[in-house]
């Protein structure tokens, strides 16, 4: 039987893009389908964090990226009865620290194209009907434009993002997870700062905030995520989160932002799937990467990061294992792989939200960030993936903590 390629990457996004990518490097043949014509869009709050960024610098495109993205260098974080806090990324780190904000109709091109560009063969508007694991390789089915494909490969990547269809097919998922819940707006001609970003928790349900993305040509992207079981049941909303965007941007802070302002879409939701600690990473000769692998930040709904920090974990360990000719058992390394990576973050993340996304805590959490360096300082490197949460956290510790700044601040405010 002739292969027609090492590899097959369903999914051209993020992590299917940066997969083929580093996989054509090493000198792997790749094949990657998606189901649509690129450019497309697709909805997402477009915030790239300084991982991402990082990421983005050894895929060889930091340049053509920051070309189409607006630069960020400050955050405001606002607190459920107000208090704002700004935070100069600049004074993390090195000082080197910056974000860019990038429409996905942008920047999954130029991750597709050089991937292209590194060797791997595309075709677009292919749907995966089926996925057989066989012995010595996998055989795939897909229909394009009406025209029945079959092809046979040493490996397959799944990288269809939030969408469960294919993962229920191939056994991978039975049920469709709790998700987080996000919607999402493009304005232009607003009134807000271009250099920074906004993490609101007023006016929003608690556990979950809302977010302003500074954009280029004079774009900004207005979002809220509502983390599961953040709306009680007896509410009126009773999990409407589109109702729940409409109330955040009538509220007076979100008016004068657009005031003037034109709407340039509809409002958009869509799932966040942050399962990764549940989730099943491989099966026979193919595995899951980015958000088919529930590789989403369950405190922040960053997956950008982490969908092509998963590409590039799996296309070296593929590419160790086709150079090799290791058994399909030993993908074993690739899942412990994530899950040291990952975990941590997972666990204390999760445990932060459900100690921490309480209105007195964030008060007064942002209230002290906003006075102390170091604790400003602590409070950014989680935010923007740089430091994992506390592993353990407490209510009593974490306000003991608090008053604890505020003691050392009257003799060494700085």
């Amino acid at each position: 039987m002739t292969l027609d390629a090492d590899i097959l990457i369903i999914g051209a996004g993020p992590s299917g893009s940066s997969s083929a990518t580093f996989l054509a490097r090493n000198g792997i043949k790749v094949l990657l389908l998606d189901k649509s014509c690129f450019p497309r869009n697709k909805i997402c709050g477009d915030g790239l964090t300084p991982r991402a960024v990082s990421v983005i610098e050894r895929l060889g495109v930091l340049a053509e990226v920051t070309k189409i993205s607006q630069r960020i260098d400050k955050a405001k974080i606002i607190s459920p009865k107000g208090t704002e806090s700004l935070h100069e990324m600049k004074d993390i780190d090195d000082g080197s620290t910056y974000m860019l904000a990038t429409p996905r109709y942008d920047l999954d091109n130029v991750l597709l194209q050089n991937a292209i560009s590194q060797g791997a063969i595309f075709k677009d508007n292919s749907v995966v009907k089926s996925i057989d694991n066989h012995d010595e390789h996998v055989s795939i089915r897909c229909i394009s434009e009406g025209v029945e494909h079959n092809y046979n490969v040493k490996y397959t990547i799944i990288a269809t993002g939030a969408n469960t269809s294919l993962l229920k097919k191939t056994g991978f998922m039975h049920q469709t997870p709790v998700s987080i819940n996000a919607v999402t707006a493009y304005f232009e001609n607003a009134h807000h700062a271009k250099d920074c970003f906004n993490f609101h928790f007023n006016d929003v349900e608690l556990p979950g905030y809302g977010w302003i993305f500074p954009l280029p040509n004079n774009r900004i992207n207005i979002g809220i995520d509502v983390i599961p079981n953040a709306i009680e049941k007896d509410r009126k909303f009773s999990g409407n989160t589109r109702e729940l965007f409409e109330n955040f941007i009538q509220t007076p802070y979100m008016k004068e932002v657009l005031k003037g302002a034109t709407p340039c879409s509809k409002p958009l939701s869509y799932p966040i799937r942050t399962h990764f600690p549940t989730a099943k990473i491989f099966n026979g000769r193919t595995l899951l990467v980015g958000e088919a692998a529930g590789l989403v930040n369950p405190l922040t709904g960053e997956g950008i990061d982490y969908a092509m920090e998963s590409g590039e974990i799996a296309a070296e360990h593929l590419t160790k294992l086709i150079q090799n000719n290791t058994p399909p058992s030993a993908l074993k390394h690739y899942e412990q792989a994530l899950r040291d990576k990952y975990m941590p973050i997972f666990n204390a993340s999760n445990q932060f939200i459900s100690c921490c996304f309480k209105p007195f805590v964030l008060n007064q959490v942002v209230a002290s960030a906003s006075r102390y360096k170091s604790l400003n300082k602590t409070i950014m490197k989680v935010v923007l993936g740089l430091q994992d949460p506390p592993k353990k956290i407490n209510l009593f510790v974490m306000i003991s903590k608090i008053i604890k700044h505020f003691k050392v601040a009257l003799f060494n405010p700085k």
